[in-house]
């Protein structure tokens, strides 16, 4: 974006709050968004598989990242 642009942000407005915590720029191409959606799944997807990780591991070793089967 250059300088002379300016942003026009838009809430999401389909979210379970009633305060939006994301703004999209409605001038932004549909390629732009469709990458930053990617990315924010991606990041989500890698949290989750994190997440399990850690709980498959922490019923048979204290240390989440030791690499043990879980039993």
């Amino acid at each position: 974006m250059t300088r002379t642009e300016i942003c026009n942000l838009v809430p999401l407005t389909r979210n379970d709050t009633d305060h939006p915590v994301l703004y999209l720029d409605a001038n932004t191409s549909l390629s732009d968004l469709y990458t930053c959606a990617q990315q924010r799944i991606g990041a989500a997807r890698n949290l989750l598989e994190i997440l399990d990780c850690a709980f498959r591991h922490s019923r048979c070793c204290p240390d989440p990242f030791c690499h043990r089967p879980a039993a």
